[in-house]
């Protein structure tokens, strides 16, 4: 088993013992309350992620962008109008957030907890699942479990990511006009 195995494992298997309860996707897009955002880790993919949050807090009221990264050199991330929570060290040698970083998370009491990642990333995904949001939505991910809604695109269909964001926050309106309804 390599290490990639064995850690997803361990990940999997601390998703089975969580209680994860299903939700109504288009009430919880609806109803607002507090959301936190995963940013993607490469700093450069930060603006356009940043923009999404602007719309969410929207829908949401308070929104709590996050960087997280195991390196330990602080990230430089673009100038942004509501504080950035930018944890560095904060993902452990198998891949996992670190404690303080999870106790943090929950105490934020997220209702939405969105990973906007361009592909997996096991330190996000376990932080929305762990964050205790009834709503967790992940970006073209092929691994079950960690999210109850994901936003999928073909393999090189020419977009931006700023274009894919933007494609999300039109089906996520769709979703929540038709709960509306």
């Amino acid at each position: 088993m390599t290490a990639g195995a064995f850690t997803m494992g361990l990940a999997r298997l601390w998703i089975r013992r969580s209680r994860l309860y299903s939700v109504d996707i288009p009430t919880a897009l609806s109803q607002g309350g507090p959301a936190i955002v995963c940013l993607p880790e490469d700093p450069s993919l930060a603006e356009d992620a940043l923009r999404v949050c602007d719309e969410l807090s929207a829908w949401f009221g308070t929104i709590h962008p996050l960087h997280i990264t195991a390196s330990k050199e602080p990230v430089r991330l673009p100038i942004y109008t509501r504080r950035i929570i930018a944890v560095e060290r904060a993902v452990n040698y198998l891949g996992f957030p670190v404690g303080e970083v999870v106790r943090q998370t929950k105490n934020l009491a997220p209702m939405v907890a969105l990973d906007l990642n361009p592909s997996f990333r096991l330190a996000t995904a376990l932080l929305c699942v762990q964050s205790g949001a009834a709503l967790r939505i992940g970006l073209r991910t092929s691994e079950p479990g960690f999210f109850n809604l994901e936003y999928n695109w073909p393999e090189n269909d020419g977009l931006t990511l700023s274009e894919h964001y933007g494609r999300m926050l039109e089906f996520f309106d769709h979703v929540r006009a038709s709960s509306a309804q």
